[in-house]
């Protein structure tokens, strides 16, 4: 019996860990997607709303995007904006953006161990139990799926309703201070990045994963009928 308890707990684990880094994936390719913004911007007629040219606005999103990916080290460039030439980003901004970009590495780095640890895992059921070791991957899947799928409804109904004391509550648990907080007068970055954006790019984000997670779990459930329909006591 401890020995199916620790499977059991190898396999949720792993299908936890498989999750988040299929989600890290998903934002990956979501957020440094260039086309989206392009789009976005098209939509919002952002650049003659706010009067600059869309050269500046295009450069400025993929300068901001480029230093978060960590293939440059600095925010340096100009725009023409409120009938003057000045700096893209100021202080305060490049301040926020350097927590953002260690907020990112971080999690891209959380992506590929969690990444390791699952195939670390799925190596140990097949050195251990060859014969199951699939019905306890899909197992593990299946469960992930399920506790994650609530943790989605959940979030995705804040959003839904409330998206902006989501989207608060999300930089006070990530940010231990005010920085994020802009001045559309002075701060360049909110006019490059509203409100609707976020809210967008968080709905891409769920195009990508949302899709991937119903094929891996009904791909584990389909294996799990066919070709483990005994209980866990046998495994």
């Amino acid at each position: 019996m401890p020995n199916i308890l620790v499977k059991k707990i190898l396999a949720v684990l792993s299908g936890f860990m498989l999750i988040l880094a299929v989600l890290i994936g998903s934002i990956r390719l979501s957020v440094f997607d260039r086309s989206f913004y392009m789009e976005l911007y098209d939509h919002l007629d952002l650049a003659n709303q706010e009067g600059i040219s869309r050269q500046d606005l295009d450069d400025s999103i993929f300068l901001m995007l480029d230093y978060v990916e960590n293939k440059r080290d600095d925010l340096d460039g100009t725009i023409f904006w409120k009938g003057k030439e000045q700096p893209t980003f100021n202080e305060k901004e490049i301040s926020h953006m350097e927590d953002v970009k260690a907020l990112w590495q971080n999690a891209k780095r959380w992506g590929w161990i969690f990444f390791a640890l699952t195939l670390m895992i799925y190596i140990y059921f097949f050195w251990k139990t060859p014969r199951t070791a699939f019905s306890w991957i899909c197992w593990g899947v299946v469960m992930g799926t399920v506790g994650f799928a609530v943790i989605l409804i959940l979030l995705g109904s804040w959003m839904i309703f409330d998206f902006t004391s989501f989207w608060i509550r999300f930089h006070h648990m990530f940010f231990t201070n005010e920085l994020w907080i802009l001045d559309p007068m002075t701060d360049f970055m909110i006019v490059i990045c509203p409100e609707n954006m976020f809210s967008s790019l968080i709905a891409q984000i769920f195009t990508i994963f949302v899709p991937t997670l119903i094929v891996l779990f009904v791909l584990s459930v389909i294996y799990l009928k066919r070709k483990a329909p005994i209980g866990f006591e046998n495994l």
